[in-house]
Protein backbone atom coordinates (compact mmCIF):
# COMPACT_ATOMS: atom_id res chain seq x y z
CA UNK A 1 0.00 0.00 0.00
CA UNK A 2 1.27 3.48 -0.91
CA UNK A 3 0.41 6.57 1.13
CA UNK A 4 1.21 10.25 0.74
CA UNK A 5 3.22 11.95 3.49
CA UNK A 6 3.98 15.62 4.06
CA UNK A 7 7.08 15.58 6.26
CA UNK A 8 7.03 19.18 7.44
CA UNK A 9 9.20 21.42 9.60
CA UNK A 10 6.43 22.21 12.10
CA UNK A 11 3.79 19.58 11.34
CA UNK A 12 3.48 16.37 9.33
CA UNK A 13 0.47 14.64 7.80
CA UNK A 14 -0.42 11.38 6.06
CA UNK A 15 -3.11 10.97 3.40
CA UNK A 16 -4.49 8.13 1.31
CA UNK A 17 -6.52 7.85 -1.86
CA UNK A 18 -10.09 6.67 -1.25
CA UNK A 19 -12.66 6.28 -4.02
CA UNK A 20 -10.45 8.25 -6.33
CA UNK A 21 -10.13 11.25 -3.98
CA UNK A 22 -7.39 12.13 -1.48
CA UNK A 23 -8.27 11.83 2.20
CA UNK A 24 -6.26 13.17 5.13
CA UNK A 25 -6.14 10.69 7.99
CA UNK A 26 -7.63 12.50 11.00
CA UNK A 27 -7.33 9.75 13.58
CA UNK A 28 -3.57 9.97 14.06
CA UNK A 29 -2.39 9.50 17.64
CA UNK A 30 -0.70 12.64 18.95
CA UNK A 31 -2.28 14.92 16.33
CA UNK A 32 -5.00 17.55 16.17
CA UNK A 33 -7.35 16.26 13.46
CA UNK A 34 -4.44 14.68 11.59
CA UNK A 35 -2.04 17.63 11.95
CA UNK A 36 0.88 16.03 13.80
CA UNK A 37 3.50 18.26 15.43
CA UNK A 38 6.90 17.31 13.99
CA UNK A 39 8.32 16.80 17.48
CA UNK A 40 10.13 13.73 18.81
CA UNK A 41 11.02 13.08 22.45
CA UNK A 42 12.62 10.28 24.44
CA UNK A 43 11.65 9.70 28.07
CA UNK A 44 14.28 8.87 30.70
CA UNK A 45 13.25 5.20 30.47
CA UNK A 46 13.86 5.22 26.68
CA UNK A 47 10.17 5.48 25.79
CA UNK A 48 9.63 7.18 22.43
CA UNK A 49 7.07 9.94 21.99
CA UNK A 50 5.96 11.62 18.76
CA UNK A 51 3.58 14.52 18.20
CA UNK A 52 1.61 16.30 20.91
CA UNK A 53 2.88 14.14 23.76
CA UNK A 54 6.46 14.92 22.66
CA UNK A 55 5.60 18.60 22.27
CA UNK A 56 4.46 18.71 25.90
CA UNK A 57 7.98 17.70 26.94
CA UNK A 58 9.69 20.61 25.16
CA UNK A 59 9.45 22.89 28.20
CA UNK A 60 9.89 20.53 31.19
CA UNK A 61 12.51 18.37 29.42
CA UNK A 62 14.09 20.44 26.64
CA UNK A 63 17.12 18.12 26.53
CA UNK A 64 14.84 15.19 25.66
CA UNK A 65 12.69 16.70 22.91
CA UNK A 66 13.49 18.09 19.47
CA UNK A 67 11.52 20.01 16.86
CA UNK A 68 12.12 21.61 13.45
CA UNK A 69 14.68 18.95 12.49
CA UNK A 70 13.81 19.35 8.80
CA UNK A 71 16.09 22.40 8.71
CA UNK A 72 19.01 20.07 9.52
CA UNK A 73 18.26 17.41 6.88
CA UNK A 74 21.27 16.76 4.66
CA UNK A 75 23.69 18.35 7.13
CA UNK A 76 26.29 16.75 9.37
CA UNK A 77 24.63 18.14 12.50
CA UNK A 78 23.61 15.78 15.27
CA UNK A 79 20.63 16.07 17.59
CA UNK A 80 21.07 15.26 21.28
CA UNK A 81 18.19 13.56 23.07
CA UNK A 82 19.06 12.65 26.62
CA UNK A 83 22.39 10.87 26.63
CA UNK A 84 22.31 9.91 22.94
CA UNK A 85 23.03 11.66 19.67
CA UNK A 86 20.93 11.15 16.57
CA UNK A 87 21.18 12.17 12.93
CA UNK A 88 18.39 14.35 11.50
CA UNK A 89 17.41 11.34 9.39
CA UNK A 90 16.81 9.25 12.50
CA UNK A 91 14.54 11.89 14.03
CA UNK A 92 12.58 12.24 10.78
CA UNK A 93 12.36 8.45 10.56
CA UNK A 94 10.56 8.36 13.90
CA UNK A 95 7.92 10.73 12.56
CA UNK A 96 7.59 8.68 9.37
CA UNK A 97 7.34 5.41 11.31
CA UNK A 98 4.57 6.86 13.49
CA UNK A 99 2.59 8.03 10.44
CA UNK A 100 3.14 4.65 8.77
CA UNK A 101 1.80 2.80 11.82
CA UNK A 102 -1.20 5.08 12.14
CA UNK A 103 -2.01 4.59 8.45
CA UNK A 104 -1.77 0.82 8.92
CA UNK A 105 -4.28 0.98 11.77
CA UNK A 106 -6.70 2.95 9.59
CA UNK A 107 -6.26 0.85 6.44
CA UNK A 108 -6.01 -2.55 8.15
CA UNK A 109 -3.09 -3.58 5.97
CA UNK A 110 0.68 -3.04 5.86
CA UNK A 111 1.97 0.23 4.43
CA UNK A 112 5.23 -0.43 2.62
CA UNK A 113 5.67 2.59 0.35
CA UNK A 114 5.12 6.32 0.41
CA UNK A 115 5.20 9.37 -1.79
CA UNK A 116 6.99 11.94 0.37
CA UNK A 117 7.00 15.68 -0.19
CA UNK A 118 10.04 17.97 -0.03
CA UNK A 119 10.50 21.70 -0.58
CA UNK A 120 11.11 22.48 -4.24
CA UNK A 121 14.33 24.16 -3.21
CA UNK A 122 15.74 21.14 -1.33
CA UNK A 123 19.11 20.23 -2.83
CA UNK A 124 20.29 16.76 -3.82
CA UNK A 125 21.76 15.98 -0.39
CA UNK A 126 18.63 17.07 1.46
CA UNK A 127 16.48 14.91 -0.82
CA UNK A 128 18.68 11.87 -0.29
CA UNK A 129 18.58 12.43 3.47
CA UNK A 130 14.78 12.35 3.25
CA UNK A 131 14.96 9.02 1.46
CA UNK A 132 17.36 7.73 4.12
CA UNK A 133 14.76 8.63 6.76
CA UNK A 134 12.10 6.66 4.88
CA UNK A 135 14.47 3.70 4.58
CA UNK A 136 15.12 3.70 8.35
CA UNK A 137 11.37 3.91 9.00
CA UNK A 138 10.75 0.77 6.93
CA UNK A 139 9.22 2.64 4.00
CA UNK A 140 10.25 2.53 0.40
CA UNK A 141 10.17 6.09 -0.90
CA UNK A 142 8.28 5.51 -4.13
CA UNK A 143 8.65 9.13 -5.24
CA UNK A 144 9.68 12.50 -3.90
CA UNK A 145 7.40 15.30 -5.04
CA UNK A 146 7.97 19.01 -4.60
CA UNK A 147 5.56 20.51 -2.09
CA UNK A 148 4.12 23.23 -4.37
CA UNK A 149 3.56 20.67 -7.13
CA UNK A 150 1.73 18.44 -4.66
CA UNK A 151 -0.48 21.33 -3.53
CA UNK A 152 -1.35 22.21 -7.13
CA UNK A 153 -2.12 18.54 -7.79
CA UNK A 154 -4.58 18.51 -4.85
CA UNK A 155 -6.21 21.62 -6.29
CA UNK A 156 -6.22 20.38 -9.88
CA UNK A 157 -7.76 16.97 -9.17
CA UNK A 158 -10.95 18.78 -8.18
CA UNK A 159 -11.01 20.92 -11.33
CA UNK A 160 -10.84 18.63 -14.39
CA UNK A 161 -10.98 20.39 -17.73
CA UNK A 162 -9.87 23.76 -16.32
CA UNK A 163 -7.12 25.76 -18.04
CA UNK A 164 -5.25 28.28 -15.90
CA UNK A 165 -1.87 29.53 -14.82
CA UNK A 166 -1.25 29.02 -11.11
CA UNK A 167 1.24 30.40 -8.63
CA UNK A 168 1.74 28.37 -5.47
CA UNK A 169 3.12 30.50 -2.63
CA UNK A 170 4.25 27.91 -0.09
CA UNK A 171 5.48 29.38 3.18
CA UNK A 172 5.77 26.66 5.81
CA UNK A 173 7.50 26.35 9.13
CA UNK A 174 11.00 26.24 7.68
CA UNK A 175 11.03 26.93 3.94
CA UNK A 176 9.58 29.12 1.20
CA UNK A 177 8.80 27.89 -2.32
CA UNK A 178 7.25 29.91 -5.13
CA UNK A 179 6.21 27.81 -8.12
CA UNK A 180 4.49 28.74 -11.38
CA UNK A 181 2.40 25.99 -12.97
CA UNK A 182 0.01 25.60 -15.86
CA UNK A 183 -3.08 23.41 -15.50
CA UNK A 184 -4.72 22.25 -18.70
CA UNK A 185 -7.19 19.35 -18.94
CA UNK A 186 -5.34 17.06 -16.57
CA UNK A 187 -1.85 18.24 -17.49
CA UNK A 188 0.02 19.89 -14.65
CA UNK A 189 3.06 21.57 -16.15
CA UNK A 190 5.59 23.12 -13.76
CA UNK A 191 6.96 26.20 -15.51
CA UNK A 192 9.34 27.64 -12.93
CA UNK A 193 10.23 27.25 -9.29
CA UNK A 194 12.35 29.22 -6.85
CA UNK A 195 12.54 29.61 -3.12
CA UNK A 196 14.48 30.06 0.08
CA UNK A 197 15.32 26.97 2.14
CA UNK A 198 16.14 29.19 5.12
CA UNK A 199 12.91 31.19 5.50
CA UNK A 200 9.73 30.12 7.24
CA UNK A 201 7.55 30.42 10.31
CA UNK A 202 10.53 29.46 12.46
CA UNK A 203 12.17 32.75 11.49
CA UNK A 204 8.99 34.66 12.37
CA UNK A 205 9.08 32.98 15.79
CA UNK A 206 12.70 33.97 16.33
CA UNK A 207 12.03 37.63 15.51
CA UNK A 208 9.24 37.66 18.08
CA UNK A 209 11.33 35.76 20.63
CA UNK A 210 14.15 38.30 20.38
CA UNK A 211 11.66 41.14 20.89
CA UNK A 212 10.03 39.54 23.94
CA UNK A 213 13.43 38.70 25.38
CA UNK A 214 14.46 42.35 25.17
CA UNK A 215 11.16 43.45 26.70
CA UNK A 216 11.60 41.04 29.61
CA UNK A 217 15.14 42.25 30.19
CA UNK A 218 13.93 45.86 30.19
CA UNK A 219 10.95 45.25 32.47
CA UNK A 220 12.31 42.67 34.89
CA UNK A 221 16.04 42.33 34.28
CA UNK A 222 15.58 38.66 33.40
CA UNK A 223 17.14 36.96 30.36
CA UNK A 224 14.71 34.41 28.97
CA UNK A 225 17.56 32.75 27.07
CA UNK A 226 19.43 32.02 30.31
CA UNK A 227 18.23 28.42 30.61
CA UNK A 228 17.03 25.87 28.04
CA UNK A 229 13.72 25.55 29.89
CA UNK A 230 12.99 29.28 29.84
CA UNK A 231 14.02 29.51 26.21
CA UNK A 232 11.47 26.81 25.38
CA UNK A 233 8.85 28.67 27.43
CA UNK A 234 9.58 31.78 25.40
CA UNK A 235 9.44 29.88 22.11
CA UNK A 236 6.09 28.31 22.98
CA UNK A 237 4.69 31.69 24.08
CA UNK A 238 5.93 33.39 20.90
CA UNK A 239 4.46 30.72 18.64
CA UNK A 240 1.13 30.80 20.47
CA UNK A 241 1.01 34.61 20.24
CA UNK A 242 1.83 34.50 16.52
CA UNK A 243 -0.98 32.04 15.85
CA UNK A 244 -3.49 34.00 17.96
CA UNK A 245 -2.66 37.24 16.14
CA UNK A 246 -3.85 35.67 12.89
CA UNK A 247 -7.42 36.10 14.16
CA UNK A 248 -7.29 38.83 16.85
CA UNK A 249 -5.72 42.29 17.06
CA UNK A 250 -3.89 41.79 20.36
CA UNK A 251 -2.87 39.04 22.78
CA UNK A 252 -1.51 38.88 26.30
CA UNK A 253 1.86 37.12 26.45
CA UNK A 254 2.39 35.43 29.82
CA UNK A 255 5.50 33.52 30.91
CA UNK A 256 5.34 32.21 34.46
CA UNK A 257 8.52 31.77 36.52
CA UNK A 258 10.60 33.61 33.95
CA UNK A 259 13.41 34.10 36.47
CA UNK A 260 14.31 35.25 39.97
CA UNK A 261 14.76 38.66 41.56
CA UNK A 262 18.02 39.39 43.42
CA UNK A 263 16.07 38.55 46.59
CA UNK A 264 15.14 35.12 45.23
CA UNK A 265 11.49 35.86 44.43
CA UNK A 266 10.03 34.34 41.23
CA UNK A 267 9.33 36.74 38.34
CA UNK A 268 6.40 36.36 35.96
CA UNK A 269 6.64 38.18 32.63
CA UNK A 270 3.46 39.57 31.12
CA UNK A 271 3.01 41.91 28.18
CA UNK A 272 0.28 42.89 25.76
CA UNK A 273 1.31 42.37 22.14
CA UNK A 274 -0.56 43.88 19.18
CA UNK A 275 -0.76 42.59 15.64
CA UNK A 276 0.79 45.86 14.43
CA UNK A 277 3.83 45.30 16.66
CA UNK A 278 4.22 41.75 15.41
CA UNK A 279 3.89 42.80 11.78
CA UNK A 280 6.57 45.43 12.33
CA UNK A 281 8.93 42.68 13.50
CA UNK A 282 8.35 40.31 10.56
CA UNK A 283 7.53 42.78 7.78
CA UNK A 284 11.07 42.66 6.40
CA UNK A 285 10.92 38.87 6.14
CA UNK A 286 7.60 38.97 4.32
CA UNK A 287 8.82 41.69 1.95
CA UNK A 288 11.93 39.61 1.18
CA UNK A 289 9.73 37.03 -0.54
CA UNK A 290 9.03 39.56 -3.31
CA UNK A 291 12.32 38.57 -4.92
CA UNK A 292 11.18 34.94 -5.20
CA UNK A 293 7.87 36.00 -6.74
CA UNK A 294 9.66 38.30 -9.19
CA UNK A 295 12.17 35.63 -10.13
CA UNK A 296 9.61 32.84 -10.64
CA UNK A 297 7.47 34.98 -12.95
CA UNK A 298 10.46 36.41 -14.81
CA UNK A 299 11.70 32.90 -15.67
CA UNK A 300 8.76 32.58 -18.08
CA UNK A 301 8.29 36.25 -18.88
CA UNK A 302 4.98 36.47 -17.02
CA UNK A 303 3.35 39.47 -15.32
CA UNK A 304 1.33 39.19 -12.10
CA UNK A 305 -1.89 40.00 -13.99
CA UNK A 306 -1.34 36.99 -16.27
CA UNK A 307 -1.72 34.58 -13.34
CA UNK A 308 -5.23 33.14 -12.97
CA UNK A 309 -4.98 31.54 -9.54
CA UNK A 310 -2.82 32.05 -6.46
CA UNK A 311 -2.74 29.14 -3.99
CA UNK A 312 -1.54 29.84 -0.46
CA UNK A 313 0.09 26.80 1.11
CA UNK A 314 1.80 26.26 4.45
CA UNK A 315 0.77 27.28 7.95
CA UNK A 316 2.67 30.58 7.83
CA UNK A 317 0.36 31.85 5.06
CA UNK A 318 -2.35 32.19 7.71
CA UNK A 319 -0.54 35.35 8.86
CA UNK A 320 -2.71 38.29 7.69
CA UNK A 321 0.35 40.33 6.68
CA UNK A 322 1.50 37.52 4.37
CA UNK A 323 -1.93 37.29 2.76
CA UNK A 324 -2.15 41.06 2.28
CA UNK A 325 1.31 41.18 0.76
CA UNK A 326 0.65 38.40 -1.74
CA UNK A 327 -2.80 39.73 -2.63
CA UNK A 328 -1.38 43.21 -3.28
CA UNK A 329 1.48 41.75 -5.35
CA UNK A 330 -1.13 40.20 -7.65
CA UNK A 331 -3.20 43.36 -7.94
CA UNK A 332 -5.41 42.99 -4.88
CA UNK A 333 -7.04 39.77 -5.99
CA UNK A 334 -8.77 37.27 -3.71
CA UNK A 335 -6.55 34.31 -2.83
CA UNK A 336 -7.90 30.79 -3.33
CA UNK A 337 -8.71 28.80 -0.20
CA UNK A 338 -10.36 25.65 -1.59
CA UNK A 339 -7.61 23.47 -0.13
CA UNK A 340 -6.47 23.90 3.48
CA UNK A 341 -2.95 25.38 3.69
CA UNK A 342 -2.05 22.71 6.26
CA UNK A 343 -3.44 19.78 4.28
CA UNK A 344 -2.89 20.58 0.60
CA UNK A 345 0.61 19.11 0.34
CA UNK A 346 -0.27 15.76 1.94
CA UNK A 347 -3.43 15.51 -0.18
CA UNK A 348 -1.41 16.08 -3.34
CA UNK A 349 1.07 13.42 -2.29
CA UNK A 350 -1.87 11.02 -1.92
CA UNK A 351 -3.00 11.86 -5.46
CA UNK A 352 0.46 10.98 -6.77
CA UNK A 353 0.40 7.77 -4.71
CA UNK A 354 -2.81 6.92 -6.57
CA UNK A 355 -1.12 7.55 -9.91
CA UNK A 356 1.86 5.43 -8.88
CA UNK A 357 -0.41 2.56 -7.76
CA UNK A 358 -2.63 2.90 -10.86
CA UNK A 359 -5.71 3.75 -8.79
CA UNK A 360 -5.76 6.87 -10.94
CA UNK A 361 -5.19 6.43 -14.66
CA UNK A 362 -1.71 7.86 -15.37
CA UNK A 363 -3.15 9.32 -18.57
CA UNK A 364 -5.80 11.21 -16.62
CA UNK A 365 -3.31 13.32 -14.65
CA UNK A 366 0.08 14.06 -16.24
CA UNK A 367 2.76 15.98 -14.31
CA UNK A 368 5.86 17.61 -15.70
CA UNK A 369 8.45 19.19 -13.45
CA UNK A 370 11.55 21.33 -13.67
CA UNK A 371 15.05 21.18 -12.30
CA UNK A 372 15.08 23.33 -9.16
CA UNK A 373 18.83 23.91 -9.48
CA UNK A 374 21.45 24.34 -12.17
CA UNK A 375 23.80 21.39 -12.72
CA UNK A 376 27.20 21.77 -14.30
CA UNK A 377 30.93 21.09 -14.13
CA UNK A 378 34.10 22.76 -12.90
CA UNK A 379 36.27 24.34 -15.61
CA UNK A 380 39.29 26.58 -16.10
CA UNK A 381 38.45 29.99 -17.52
CA UNK A 382 40.56 32.62 -19.33
CA UNK A 383 39.87 35.98 -17.72
CA UNK A 384 41.96 39.11 -18.31
CA UNK A 385 44.81 37.10 -19.81
CA UNK A 386 44.93 34.77 -16.79
CA UNK A 387 43.68 31.25 -16.21
CA UNK A 388 41.19 31.06 -13.36
CA UNK A 389 40.27 27.73 -11.80
CA UNK A 390 37.16 26.58 -9.96
CA UNK A 391 34.72 28.26 -12.37
CA UNK A 392 31.23 26.74 -12.62
CA UNK A 393 30.02 25.97 -16.14
CA UNK A 394 26.24 25.25 -16.28
CA UNK A 395 24.95 22.42 -18.46
CA UNK A 396 21.36 21.86 -17.28
CA UNK A 397 20.03 25.19 -16.08
CA UNK A 398 17.56 25.81 -13.28
CA UNK A 399 13.89 25.56 -14.35
CA UNK A 400 14.67 23.39 -17.37
CA UNK A 401 11.75 21.04 -17.98
CA UNK A 402 12.69 17.46 -17.17
CA UNK A 403 13.37 14.87 -18.49
CA UNK A 404 16.07 16.51 -20.58
CA UNK A 405 19.53 15.98 -22.09
CA UNK A 406 22.04 18.76 -22.66
CA UNK A 407 25.55 18.67 -24.16
CA UNK A 408 28.45 21.11 -23.88
CA UNK A 409 31.93 20.89 -25.42
CA UNK A 410 35.07 21.75 -23.46
CA UNK A 411 38.77 21.56 -24.34
CA UNK A 412 41.91 20.14 -22.79
CA UNK A 413 44.14 22.70 -21.06
CA UNK A 414 47.57 21.10 -21.62
CA UNK A 415 49.51 19.37 -24.38
CA UNK A 416 49.09 15.60 -24.42
CA UNK A 417 46.77 15.68 -21.45
CA UNK A 418 45.96 12.07 -20.54
CA UNK A 419 43.06 12.54 -18.15
CA UNK A 420 40.13 14.83 -17.45
CA UNK A 421 38.76 15.07 -13.91
CA UNK A 422 35.03 15.81 -14.31
CA UNK A 423 33.66 17.42 -11.12
CA UNK A 424 29.89 17.90 -10.92
CA UNK A 425 28.17 20.66 -8.96
CA UNK A 426 24.65 21.81 -8.21
CA UNK A 427 23.82 25.48 -7.69
CA UNK A 428 23.65 28.87 -9.32
CA UNK A 429 26.82 30.59 -8.10
CA UNK A 430 29.57 31.42 -10.64
CA UNK A 431 32.27 29.67 -8.57
CA UNK A 432 32.17 25.97 -7.71
CA UNK A 433 33.20 26.59 -4.11
CA UNK A 434 29.84 28.33 -3.55
CA UNK A 435 27.83 25.43 -5.02
CA UNK A 436 27.14 21.90 -3.81
CA UNK A 437 29.41 19.07 -5.06
CA UNK A 438 27.36 16.08 -6.21
CA UNK A 439 29.92 13.71 -7.72
CA UNK A 440 33.02 13.30 -9.87
CA UNK A 441 34.77 10.84 -12.18
CA UNK A 442 37.94 10.65 -14.29
CA UNK A 443 37.97 10.19 -18.06
CA UNK A 444 41.11 8.65 -19.58
CA UNK A 445 41.67 10.32 -22.95
CA UNK A 446 42.07 7.70 -25.66
CA UNK A 447 44.34 9.76 -27.97
CA UNK A 448 46.24 12.53 -26.13
CA UNK A 449 47.20 15.43 -28.39
CA UNK A 450 47.99 19.14 -28.37
CA UNK A 451 46.17 21.49 -26.02
CA UNK A 452 42.60 22.23 -27.10
CA UNK A 453 41.38 18.69 -27.79
CA UNK A 454 37.54 18.70 -27.54
CA UNK A 455 35.85 16.81 -24.71
CA UNK A 456 32.06 16.53 -24.96
CA UNK A 457 30.08 16.39 -21.70
CA UNK A 458 26.51 15.07 -22.00
CA UNK A 459 24.16 15.36 -19.02
CA UNK A 460 20.71 13.76 -18.73
CA UNK A 461 18.17 14.31 -15.95
CA UNK A 462 14.94 12.30 -15.70
CA UNK A 463 11.70 12.49 -13.69
CA UNK A 464 12.93 9.97 -11.13
CA UNK A 465 15.80 12.26 -10.19
CA UNK A 466 18.49 10.21 -11.93
CA UNK A 467 21.30 12.25 -13.45
CA UNK A 468 23.66 10.66 -15.95
CA UNK A 469 26.88 12.41 -17.02
CA UNK A 470 29.03 11.10 -19.87
CA UNK A 471 32.40 12.41 -21.13
CA UNK A 472 33.31 11.64 -24.75
CA UNK A 473 36.63 12.37 -26.46
CA UNK A 474 37.56 12.76 -30.14
CA UNK A 475 38.01 9.00 -30.61
CA UNK A 476 34.52 8.34 -29.27
CA UNK A 477 35.67 6.82 -25.99
CA UNK A 478 33.10 7.39 -23.26
CA UNK A 479 33.10 7.24 -19.47
CA UNK A 480 30.69 8.63 -16.96
CA UNK A 481 28.73 8.59 -13.76
CA UNK A 482 25.12 8.02 -12.78
CA UNK A 483 23.76 9.83 -9.75
CA UNK A 484 20.71 8.03 -8.42
CA UNK A 485 18.22 9.47 -5.93
CA UNK A 486 18.68 6.51 -3.59
CA UNK A 487 22.40 7.23 -3.21
CA UNK A 488 22.39 7.44 0.54
CA UNK A 489 23.78 10.20 2.72
CA UNK A 490 24.05 7.55 5.45
CA UNK A 491 25.84 4.25 4.89
CA UNK A 492 23.90 0.98 4.95
CA UNK A 493 25.60 0.09 8.23
CA UNK A 494 24.51 3.40 9.79
CA UNK A 495 20.94 2.84 8.66
CA UNK A 496 20.86 -0.69 10.04
CA UNK A 497 22.05 0.59 13.42
CA UNK A 498 19.55 3.45 13.31
CA UNK A 499 16.70 1.08 12.52
CA UNK A 500 17.70 -1.23 15.36
CA UNK A 501 17.86 1.68 17.78
CA UNK A 502 14.41 2.86 16.72
CA UNK A 503 12.95 -0.65 16.97
CA UNK A 504 14.26 -0.88 20.53
CA UNK A 505 12.26 2.22 21.56
CA UNK A 506 8.56 1.84 22.38
CA UNK A 507 5.84 4.29 21.47
CA UNK A 508 3.02 4.23 24.07
CA UNK A 509 -0.41 3.53 22.64
CA UNK A 510 0.75 3.36 19.04
CA UNK A 511 1.32 -0.34 18.41
CA UNK A 512 0.43 -1.11 14.80
CA UNK A 513 -2.75 -3.01 14.01
CA UNK A 514 -0.74 -5.80 12.41
CA UNK A 515 2.85 -6.88 12.09
CA UNK A 516 4.89 -4.07 10.62
CA UNK A 517 6.01 -4.38 7.04
CA UNK A 518 9.53 -5.79 6.69
CA UNK A 519 12.25 -3.15 6.66
CA UNK A 520 13.70 -2.09 3.35
CA UNK A 521 16.91 -4.00 4.07
CA UNK A 522 15.81 -7.12 5.99
CA UNK A 523 18.42 -9.21 7.76
CA UNK A 524 19.53 -12.16 5.69
CA UNK A 525 22.10 -14.90 5.78
CA UNK A 526 22.40 -14.92 1.99
CA UNK A 527 26.01 -15.47 0.99
CA UNK A 528 26.07 -12.54 -1.42
CA UNK A 529 25.15 -10.14 1.38
CA UNK A 530 28.21 -11.21 3.34
CA UNK A 531 30.50 -10.03 0.55
CA UNK A 532 32.71 -7.02 1.41
CA UNK A 533 31.66 -5.65 -2.00
CA UNK A 534 27.98 -5.62 -1.05
CA UNK A 535 27.95 -2.09 0.42
CA UNK A 536 29.01 -0.67 -2.95
CA UNK A 537 25.91 -1.99 -4.75
CA UNK A 538 23.35 -2.30 -1.94
CA UNK A 539 21.39 0.81 -2.98
CA UNK A 540 21.31 -0.37 -6.62
CA UNK A 541 19.97 -3.80 -5.62
CA UNK A 542 17.25 -2.20 -3.48
CA UNK A 543 16.29 0.02 -6.41
CA UNK A 544 16.17 -2.98 -8.77
CA UNK A 545 14.04 -5.01 -6.33
CA UNK A 546 11.62 -2.11 -6.08
CA UNK A 547 11.34 -1.82 -9.87
CA UNK A 548 10.68 -5.53 -10.33
CA UNK A 549 7.20 -5.21 -8.84
CA UNK A 550 6.35 -2.65 -11.55
CA UNK A 551 7.65 -4.68 -14.50
CA UNK A 552 6.36 -7.55 -16.57
CA UNK A 553 7.38 -9.65 -19.54
CA UNK A 554 10.84 -9.29 -21.03
CA UNK A 555 11.75 -6.20 -19.02
CA UNK A 556 11.08 -8.01 -15.75
CA UNK A 557 12.98 -11.09 -16.89
CA UNK A 558 15.99 -9.01 -17.90
CA UNK A 559 16.19 -7.08 -14.60
CA UNK A 560 15.65 -10.28 -12.61
CA UNK A 561 18.44 -12.03 -14.55
CA UNK A 562 20.89 -9.15 -14.15
CA UNK A 563 20.10 -8.90 -10.44
CA UNK A 564 20.81 -12.62 -10.02
CA UNK A 565 24.05 -12.28 -11.96
CA UNK A 566 25.18 -9.40 -9.72
CA UNK A 567 24.38 -11.40 -6.59
CA UNK A 568 26.33 -14.37 -7.95
CA UNK A 569 29.33 -12.13 -8.59
CA UNK A 570 29.07 -10.84 -5.01
CA UNK A 571 28.94 -14.36 -3.64
CA UNK A 572 32.07 -15.22 -5.63
CA UNK A 573 33.86 -12.13 -4.33
CA UNK A 574 34.88 -11.21 -7.90
CA UNK A 575 35.32 -7.43 -7.92
CA UNK A 576 35.71 -7.24 -11.71
CA UNK A 577 32.53 -9.23 -12.32
CA UNK A 578 30.67 -7.16 -9.73
CA UNK A 579 31.68 -3.94 -11.50
CA UNK A 580 30.63 -5.31 -14.90
CA UNK A 581 27.28 -6.70 -13.68
CA UNK A 582 26.64 -3.46 -11.76
CA UNK A 583 27.04 -1.38 -14.91
CA UNK A 584 24.81 -3.74 -16.92
CA UNK A 585 22.05 -3.49 -14.30
CA UNK A 586 22.39 0.31 -14.15
CA UNK A 587 22.10 0.50 -17.94
CA UNK A 588 19.00 -1.70 -17.95
CA UNK A 589 17.28 0.37 -15.25
CA UNK A 590 18.19 3.65 -16.92
CA UNK A 591 16.66 2.45 -20.20
CA UNK A 592 13.42 1.72 -18.33
CA UNK A 593 13.37 5.23 -16.86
Amino acid sequence: MIVGIDLGTSTSEVAVLKNGRPLLLREVAGSAQGILPSVVAVESDGQLRVGESAERLLIPKPDRAVQEVKRKMGSEERVTLGAEEFTPQEISARILRHLKQEAEKYLGQPVTEAVITVPAYFNDRQRRATQDAADIAGLRCRRLINEPTAAALAYGIERPGVEEKIVVYDLGGGTLDVTVLELSEGYLDVLASTGNAELGGKDFDERLMDFLRRECMRAAGVDLFATPRNRQKLKAAARHAKEELSSVESVQVMIENAGMTPDGDPVDFERALTRAEYEGLVGELVESTRSQLDQALAEKGLRPDEIDTVLMVGGSTRTPLVRRFVSEYFGGRTLRTEVSPDEAVALGAAVLSGIESRQIDPGEVVITDVSAFTFGVEVLSHEGGQIVGGVFSPIIRRNTTIPCTRTETYYTSADFQRQVHVKLFQGDAPLCRDNTPVGDFRHEISAPGPEGQPIEIRMSYNLNGIIEVVARDVRGKESGLRLQPDRAVMSDEEKVRARARMDAASLPGAAPAMAAAPPVEPASGAEWKDSPLYGKVAALLRHADGRLSQLSGGARARVDHLTSELKAALAAGDAERVAAREQELIDALFELD
